[in-house]
């Protein structure tokens, strides 16, 4: 199963998979809707092999008019029943094959599109059953490619290669039924080279799969450097990188487009050659037929019949090896489509797991341990209890292990040793969503979603009532600025909130989390990116926020976590001291450096070089974790 690491798309010889093993798991998604296919591909069976008959009408015809005209008694005395019947019948066959054609691509669209719906709902459903730790070994782009660009791939090459077998091979049928009452020695002759073109097709068929794939998979690179200079675009022109990303995507345009080149050379040699092979049959038919129409073994109308036969012939036999080419391309997407899908969550609901509909916010750590992988630790045998409504600071040096403990705690990753419980219960004996459902989160870096301020505020209590929604915001301080917009609530914030300031982003976030009441809060210190007025007004609506709610306070200026219950101090992974703030000051030890290497720093100049400090500088100045992220390796 893929372990969620980048991957390495820098060549075309990735191992690919049988294709009717990938087909008939494609196939799959056809069982809810096989009634509907089976009439419509019998609808085009019929209408493929109707299409056979306006031809031997037309051989009719001919040797019907040479009868008329090479009538004894001359053309006014000739008989032109036959001629009007033909032409009846010819009219009818093609209204009916048209109509019939009609029904069977209407009923393979819907078929077709309803398969692509599923697909990529179950796609987008398997994506957010994935552990956080999937993502973090995959660039957005490449998901965003599978999800899109590969499963559009196989939207035309799904139902395309059934409907196309079906067709050609009722189509040839239909022709051969024709040609063998006509002369049986000239149409064995024609469709012998049948078995060299299955055999070209076939060997070509191979390379033109690898190349599709590989191609598939830079259009993925591309995609992913796309996305990243857009998201990215401050960062980008901030450091005046234009150049460096033009050249990035430049030159992963130019893979792009060689690999590309290469899957449409392939599948361009094989028409040429194809074409060569089939021209036998032209060659068989001037002179065998030739030789038979001279020796009065075949008529006008045969003759006439067998050439438009012969065209029609190859067209289905050429339609094999696009179709087969079609499949290749299909089976190119569908492998890496199917690769996401058998990617497996890490975390999951045990059979017998509880749904928990209230709980008080009791929360115990027993002897955790985590690590992303075997080679690194990040926590070690950590222990801790969170009573019903305490505020629990976690202070410590960046990389220490402060968020990956907080992410335990809703099972973004599962423990490597130990327990969590909330409420006594092992939360892996809870259902996630449950245990989510009561936890509220606010982190440094918010994310906003490109909608209205009031369906941001509502996002994780989509009933909630106008009042309630406005009590919220009035709650996080944030009514008034809302008020101001143009269009109020209802003002489109852009893609993660970028027409909001800082300030503005966060107190939606605050809004959002006091809406949801949630008994347990996460708190990746909201202010420590924003100006000091706006830092008043941030901190009154957390001070609100957590009323009575367990929380766990990301602490990054320890001066906000001095009235905290209890504060933990990480160290590499470990709790190295645990108290008050009164408690660890008088302490001296980690807690105390980095208190004062933090007031240190916010003093002016000069006040810093006269403030006595009551510990000596020691190497862990500069430590401190002001940007709050903890390193999360990959």
């Amino acid at each position: 199963m893929p372990d969620g690491r980048p991957r390495d798309h820098s060549s075309g010889d990735q191992p690919t998979a049988p294709v009717l093993s990938v087909y008939r798991r494609l196939l799959v998604y056809l069982r809810p809707h096989w009634t509907k296919t089976t009439i419509a591909l019998a609808l085009l069976a019929v209408t493929s092999f109707g299409r056979a008959v306006p031809i031997r009408i037309i051989g009719w015809a001919i040797d019907a008019a040479k009868e008329i005209w090479q009538a004894p008694n001359g053309l006014g005395s000739a008989d032109f029943q036959p001629l009007i019947v033909l032409a009846a019948a010819y009219t009818g066959v093609l209204a009916l094959t048209g109509i019939l054609g009609f029904f069977s691509s209407y009923l393979l669209a819907q078929v077709g599109q309803r398969i692509i719906f599923d697909l990529r709902k179950n796609l987008n459903d398997h994506l957010h059953r994935l552990s956080l730790r999937y993502y973090e070994g995959e660039r957005t782009g490449e998901i965003i490619s599978r999800v899109m660009g590969d499963v559009q791939a196989m939207e035309s090459s799904l139902l395309g290669p059934l409907q196309s077998l079906v067709s050609d091979f009722t189509r040839i049928g239909g022709i051969v039924t024709f040609t063998i009452t006509m002369d049986w020695r000239l149409t064995l002759m024609v469709v012998a080279i049948a078995p060299l073109v299955a055999a070209f097709v076939y060997y070509l068929g191979g390379k033109i799969r690898v190349a599709f794939r590989t191609a598939r998979e830079k259009i993925a690179d591309l995609t992913s450097v796309l996305h990243d200079g857009i998201s990215g675009i401050r960062v980008v022109r901030g450091f005046a990188r234009e150049p460096e990303q033009a050249r990035q995507f430049d030159e992963t345009a130019e893979e792009s487009y060689e690999w590309n080149v290469r899957a449409a050379k392939l599948v361009a040699a094989a028409r040429p050659v194809m074409r060569l092979l089939t021209a036998s049959g032209g060659v068989a038919l001037i002179l065998y037929g030739g030789w038979q129409l001279g020796h009065g073994n075949m008529t006008e109308g045969e003759m006439a019949s067998f050439a438009l036969y012969l065209r029609e012939l190859y067209r289905p036999i050429l339609g094999l090896g696009r179709t087969y080419s079609m499949i290749q391309r299909a089976m190119a997407a569908a492998e890496r489509v199917f690769e996401l899908l058998d990617t497996d969550p890490e975390i999951v609901d045990a059979p017998d797991a509880r749904d928990v509909r209230k709980i008080s916010g009791h929360v115990e750590f027993k002897n955790v341990s985590f690590a992303y992988n075997e080679e690194v630790s990040v926590l070690r045998d950590v222990s801790l209890t969170a009573e019903s409504g305490q505020m629990i600071a976690i202070v410590g040096p960046s990389g220490a292990g402060k968020s990956t403990l907080v992410n335990l705690i809703p099972r973004f990753y599962e423990v490597s040793d130990g327990s969590i419980t909330v409420d006594g219960y092992d939360i892996r004996e809870l259902k996630q969503r449950s245990l989510r459902r009561h936890i509220g989160m606010v982190m440094q870096e918010t994310f906003l979603f490109n909608t209205t301020v009031r369906e941001n505020i509502a996002y994780g209590k989509p009933e909630a009532s106008e009042d309630e929604i406005v009590a919220a915001a009035q709650a996080a301080n944030a009514h008034d600025f809302i008020e101001a917009f143009p269009d109020g609530y209802e003002t489109q914030i852009g893609e993660r909130g970028v027409k909001l300031s800082g300030g503005e982003r966060q107190r939606i976030a605050i809004a959002r989390a006091i809406l949801t009441d949630p008994r347990i809060l996460i708190l990746d210190e909201a202010t420590s990116s924003v100006d000091s007025e706006t830092e008043i007004l941030i901190q009154q609506a957390i001070d609100r926020l957590v009323a009575e709610r367990t929380t766990f306070c990301i602490a990054h200026r320890l001066s906000t976590v001095q009235n905290a219950d209890r504060i933990l101090v990480l160290d590499e992974g470990r709790v190295v001291e645990e108290g008050s703030h009164e408690e660890l000051m008088a302490r001296g030890g980690l807690y105390q450096r980095l208190y004062e290497t933090q007031f240190r720093l916010a003093l002016p100049e000069t006040a810093a070089t006269e403030a006595p400090l009551s510990v000596a500088e020691d190497d862990d100045v500069g430590l401190v974790d002001f940007d709050g992220d903890d390193e999360v390796p990959v």
